[in-house]
């Protein structure tokens, strides 16, 4: 998907930074091969606990230098940059997941968050409006509190996210304020505890 320029506002330091914070995690513990790859995804766990993501992106990355066959990797990294508003990137780092991910239920909901990107960004194949709409709400009702996709919002000027998303600019108002709501860090908290997928916080 690179050269199809449509992003949000990418917030937040990038992967010079990450690195820096996952020094702090990862000096002075020599180790090799699973081993490694065990306590760094352990270190992952800590991290997302003490709300330090920017450490999470290193070490996520560290683990891909290890094995780049890593599934949670490729997820986890694909989520954060999906909640700083880097499409590209998160488009990236979730196709590589797709293509390794062994969680069916994980892998069904970022197929549909791949086809929401690729409509945002003007690519993807076609299909007939009624699939494509539920679709991008599948994706909305993934990452979102049960009701939420119905509730109107103050936000978004009284109306529903499903009613906004019916546009491309209500879906990145949508997502923008997934974002807001930290939607997608609390993926990253799912994957990195052990929680199922689906297992998005209720209202």
């Amino acid at each position: 998907m690179r050269g199809k320029s449509l992003r949000l506002v990418c917030t937040g330091k990038h992967s010079g930074s990450a690195d820096d914070f996952c020094a702090d995690y990862t000096e002075d513990y020599p180790m090799a091969g699973k081993d490694e790859l065990r306590w760094l995804l352990g270190e992952v766990q800590e991290a997302c606990r003490a709300g330090k993501y920017e450490a999470a992106e290193g070490l996520y990355r560290r683990v891909l230098t290890l094995d780049e066959q890593n599934s949670e990797a490729w997820y986890g990294l694909g989520m954060l940059f999906l909640q700083r508003g880097c499409l590209e990137d998160a488009y990236d780092y979730l196709s590589e997941y797709a293509v390794l991910a062994k969680d069916l239920e994980r892998a069904e909901k970022v197929e549909v968050v791949l086809f929401f990107l690729e409509r945002l960004m003007g690519g993807g194949d076609e299909l007939p409006s009624e699939i494509q709409e539920e679709l991008e709400e599948q994706f909305l009702a993934s990452f979102s509190e049960q009701g939420w996709l119905d509730r109107p919002l103050v936000a978004l000027e009284g109306l529903t996210p499903r009613e906004v998303a019916r546009t491309r600019e209500g879906k990145v108002r949508v997502l923008v304020l997934m974002r807001e709501m930290e939607c997608f860090q609390q993926a990253v908290d799912r994957l990195a505890f052990g929680a199922p997928a689906g297992a998005a916080k209720r209202s």
